[in-house]
C-alpha cells in the first residue's frame, strides 16, 4: 500500500509551484532581452563592417542569439557577434545576459586568431587600463562569472609577470566588461564602446 510522501516544501517553494505568474513575467522579460540583443547586434554591425581587417577571422554574415536555463542555476541569453567558432580558430565578441547578475561583454580569441593577434595584444593591452576590463585567468574559456577564480581586474595585472606569461602561453585570451542589469538601456551603446576599445588592441 502506497504511503504518504515524506517530501516537504518550504512555504516559499510551495507558493512558487502553485502560482505560474512568475513564468509569464519571465517569458515576457526574456522576449525583451532578445529585442535588446537584436538592437545590440545592429549597433555592432556598423563597426564590424567598417573594420575589414577582422573579416578573415569572423563570419560577419551570421550573428547568433541563443538562450539557456542553467548557467550556474540561472537563465541566460547570449549574442555572439562578430563570431567564428571552428576547430582551428575562435574569434568572438559575446554579449551575455545572466539573470539576476549582469550583462557581460567579452572578446574571446583562440587558435589561429589568437596566434595572429598575440604579439600585438601584448604590445597594446596596457592601453585598456582604466576601462574596467577583466582578464580571464581560468583554465577554461567557457565561464563568465566575475569571481576571483575566473576574472581579475586587468588594471591589477598589467605589471604582473604571471599575467605576461599567461598572455604569451595560454591557449585562449578573454577580456570582459560588465554592466548591471538595471542599466539595460545602455547595453547597445556599452557593447559598441567595448568592442571599439578592443579593436584598438587588435589593429
Amino acid at each position: 500500500m502506497a504511503q504518504v510522501s515524506k517530501i516537504t516544501f518550504s512555504s516559499e517553494e510551495l507558493d512558487a509551484i502553485t502560482h505560474p505568474d512568475f513564468f509569464y513575467i519571465k517569458h515576457a522579460a526574456m522576449q525583451k532581452v532578445m529585442e535588446l540583443l537584436n538592437e545590440t547586434q545592429r549597433s555592432l554591425s556598423e563597426i564590424v563592417l567598417s573594420h575589414q581587417h577582422i573579416s578573415g577571422h569572423t563570419n560577419i554574415e551570421s550573428p547568433k542569439i541563443f538562450r539557456g536555463e542553467n548557467y550556474r542555476h540561472l537563465p541566460y541569453m547570449v549574442l555572439d557577434y562578430p563570431r567564428k567558432f571552428s576547430a582551428e580558430t575562435v574569434f568572438a565578441f559575446r554579449t551575455m545576459f545572466w539573470w539576476g547578475k549582469e550583462f557581460s561583454f567579452t572578446l574571446h580569441l583562440q587558435g589561429e586568431a589568437l596566434n595572429h593577434y598575440r604579439k600585438i595584444i601584448s604590445e597594446k593591452v596596457s592601453t585598456m587600463k582604466g576601462n574596467d576590463f577583466y582578464f580571464c585567468i581560468n583554465k577554461t574559456p567557457w565561464q563568465y562569472y566575475f569571481e576571483n577564480d575566473n576574472y581579475l581586474p586587468l588594471d591589477e595585472l598589467l605589471d604582473d609577470d604571471q599575467f605576461k606569461e599567461q598572455l604569451q602561453t595560454n591557449e585562449f585570451f578573454k577580456l570582459s566588461r560588465k554592466l548591471p542589469v538595471k542599466d539595460f538601456k545602455r547595453v547597445p551603446e556599452y557593447a559598441e564602446k567595448t568592442f571599439s576599445l578592443l579593436l584598438k588592441v587588435i589593429k
